[in-house]
């Protein structure tokens, strides 16, 4: 048994599944949507790399060939600054190193590489006659759990919270002698429906 993803909605499914579970594709039509798909693997996992095919099999091979140059000399900071001087003196360099440029930004909206790795996959991947390939490289750095999480107001869910000032939290004279009443106990407040927690 393998899963996959459902062409129609993204969700995994079994490969031996009747339907996806989520919308009710059919599983033998989505794997014949993936027959006509072309996936690397990169840092292990599958990467629908279809639409990069096509955009550089819509271009010359020549064309194809520059672009896997600048890809080598995007790796290169010295040849990177002689080929900038070069630039100057043929615009159809420039054009060329804009459309490279459109391809290096598609991938990195499909990958999770660095900008170097990035460079190296579409040159290995542009001389492998854009068959699939394996390829190992360095991911960008994922957030963490931490960093993802953004506090949230119980009542309301609003992000919109602020921290208690000592002032605020012992409001009368009952609370702070007996640690009850006003906002004592309480670390945060919404500025979005005024509860504090």
């Amino acid at each position: 048994m393998a899963i996959i993803e459902c062409t129609e909605c993204g969700h995994k499914v079994s490969d031996k599944a009747d339907v996806c579970p989520s919308c009710g594709y059919k599983v033998s039509d989505i794997k014949k949507d993936m027959s006509n798909f072309v996936y690397c693997k990169i840092n292990g996992e599958d990467v629908n790399v279809t639409e990069l095919k096509h955009r550089l099999l819509s271009v010359s091979e020549s064309e194809r060939q520059h672009y896997q140059n600048i890809l080598g000399i995007a790796l290169n900071k010295e040849k990177l600054v002689a080929m900038e001087k070069q630039l100057k003196a043929s615009p159809k360099t420039v054009g060329v190193m804009k459309h490279a440029a459109e391809i290096l930004n598609m991938t990195k909206e499909i990958t999770n590489l660095i900008s170097n790795d990035l460079a190296m996959f579409l040159s290995k991947f542009i001389a492998n006659n854009m068959e699939p390939i394996e390829f190992n490289g360095k991911p960008k750095r994922v957030p963490t759990d931490r960093e993802l999480y953004i506090p949230k107001c119980p009542t309301c869910s609003s992000p919109n919270i602020r921290k208690l000032r000592a002032g605020e939290k012992a409001t009368t004279r009952h609370a702070i002698l007996w640690g009850r009443g006003g906002a004592f106990n309480k670390t945060w407040k919404c500025n979005n429906c005024g509860h504090t927690w």
